[in-house]
């Protein structure tokens, strides 16, 4: 009753402090500030592939897929658009390049993405090289944006209209892109919008003349023509005006933006202006979201400098909806690391206990949401068995996937297909886990005692390891062994940690393993082999 009582206690105390996921907020947020009448609502994310797109742009289309999932849950349509701005211009070679492409590559720097050739020649080009694994990946996460090509959109002249608009009201932008400069101003001769020339394709132009729809400019490669870019599409807007002119062209409601859009004066607050007093429209709701570090590697991922770890990276270790808890159980604003080390064991024994707890409704309402924003699915949550990680690091190092499997039925743990399903699929993410774990955690049980290392064993404990062989042989559960080790440790007056030292160094050849009660019960047969030998 007591225990009741203090968790009854501790649930009305974290739903005080904040009782709703931050998603379920913004979605409740703007569907005050917008009118019933609005049919659909526009979430926006993008990305510039200049480069690997890797687990820090996640945080974005993470952060819009969540918003939109809390609005359909409020019975609101949605529509999901996700940018690739891949007119953009290659500004620098990323690290993670093979050498002879770094130097080659440096005659492409100001070229669109999409004119950029592949580096690795299994693609059309630069940008979509980049933008096809990552597209692949995201549906195995349960994220379906549509997919908008900015390089399509410009070459297509659609945004004409828009860029017309954005030369009309030159002066006007230049004002309030003036007020956030701290340095020199804005030049005499600047111009809102940026050309690609049609001979080098590269942006080193300079604009002599616009009227209407038609733009004279001169290339450093000599280069010079008058076009209309109503019908050539190589004009386009620079980011902080291009993200605004899109806020109105797609009438977004609701966009992400990095921590270094977000700072005062960034492109966020000058974007936000523009939008008020050249479009005469508002801002979209924002929300800033802060970098993801690599628990051990420290800093800003970046694919210019190549110290990327992708999203297909991540789902070689963390179960889809694992990776999802990991963003959705914490505040897009708050910077936060993606653990490869000892932590995995750690998070995995997080997410099975709110998982378990939502099943048997200990959960307030906000950590309900968190595990239901983390599944893949949108459906009602259905449970499925899987082992622990921790256990199956053991179990993994001495059992084929076929004879966990059939330990886990033999223990009525895998009840159906889909246990079967899970707990295979876990196996092999603790594989790929342990190919680069702490050393720790890796062990192989040996043919035959290393006669060297036994000498360092004083005769007691060797005495004591011989009993432990013959009071283990008709044990099957891991209470009984672990209570024959005690009582063998008290009988021979031992040192408990000498006494464990003694037993890995006999049977891994090595100071410490897995959790002995457990090795001595899945590996029986061999250990007593091990221990008749001694």
């Amino acid at each position: 009753m007591r225990k009741e009582m203090k968790e009854a206690g501790e649930l009305k105390a974290r739903e005080k402090e904040e009782k709703w996921h931050w998603a379920d907020g913004i979605a409740k947020q703007l569907a005050t500030k917008k009118p019933k009448s609005k049919k659909d609502y526009v979430c926006a994310a993008g990305i510039t592939p200049s480069g690997t797109v890797h687990i820090g742009n996640f945080r974005e289309v993470i952060t819009v897929e969540l918003v939109a999932r809390a609005l359909r849950k409020l019975g609101k349509k949605v529509r999901f658009i996700y940018s690739w701005d891949n007119i953009d211009r290659l500004r620098k070679i990323p690290k993670n390049l093979p050498e002879k492409k770094q130097r080659e590559f440096q005659n492409y720097i100001g070229m669109p993405l999409t004119k950029v050739p592949d580096p690795f020649d299994c693609h059309k080009n630069y940008a979509e090289h980049f933008q096809e694994e990552f597209c692949q990946q995201l549906p195995k996460v349960g994220i379906f944006p549509e997919f908008i090509n900015q390089a399509e959109m410009y070459g297509s002249c659609k945004y004409a209209k828009e860029i017309k608009f954005v030369l009309e009201n030159k002066e006007k932008i230049k004002e309030i892109l003036n007020k956030y400069k701290t340095e020199e101003k804005i030049s005499e001769e600047w111009q809102p919008v940026q050309v690609y020339c049609e001979k080098c394709l590269k942006d080193t132009t300079k604009i002599l003349f616009w009227q209407g729809y038609e733009i004279e400019y001169v290339c450093e490669c000599g280069f010079k023509n008058k076009i209309d870019f109503r019908k050539k599409g190589i004009v386009k807007l620079p980011w902080r005006i291009d993200w605004p002119m899109r806020w109105h062209f797609y009438k977004v409601d609701f966009e992400p933006g990095g921590k270094e859009h977000s700072t005062p004066g960034g492109s966020f607050t000058t974007g936000s202006e523009i939008i008020r007093e050249i479009y005469k429209e508002q801002p979209p709701v924002y929300q800033k979201y802060d970098f993801i570090i690599i628990k051990g590697a420290g800093g800003k991922i970046s694919s210019s400098l190549g110290n990327v770890i992708t999203l297909r990276d991540c789902l070689e270790i963390y179960e889809p909806q694992i990776l999802r808890y990991l963003f959705v159980a914490s505040r897009p604003n708050r910077e936060f690391a993606i653990a490869f080390d000892a932590d995995v064991i750690k998070i995995y024994a997080e997410y099975d206990k709110l998982e378990q707890d939502y099943f048997a409704g200990k959960l307030c309402e906000k950590e309900r949401r968190i595990y239901e924003l983390s599944q893949v699915s949108e459906k009602k949550p259905v449970l499925f068995y899987a082992p622990s990680f921790r256990e199956l690091i053991e179990l993994v190092q001495c059992k084929t996937e076929k004879e966990i499997i059939a330990i886990k039925k033999g223990e009525g743990k895998i009840k159906n297909e889909e246990d079967e399903k899970r707990t295979a699929a876990r196996i092999a993410l603790v594989k790929n886990w342990l190919k680069k774990a702490p050393q720790e955690f890796k062990f192989t049980i040996l043919e035959k005692p290393d006669k060297q290392k036994l000498k360092n064993i004083p005769n007691e404990y060797i005495a004591a390891l011989r009993d432990l062989g013959k009071a283990i042989e008709y044990l099957t559960e891991e209470q009984q062994v672990r209570t024959v080790i005690t009582e063998i440790i008290e009988k021979h007056k031992l040192d408990i940690k000498t006494f464990f030292k003694a037993a890995y160094l006999v049977i891994l050849g090595k100071e410490e393993g897995p959790r002995l009660s457990g090795l001595l019960i899945l590996e029986k047969e061999k250990i007593l082999g091990l221990l008749k030998q001694i």
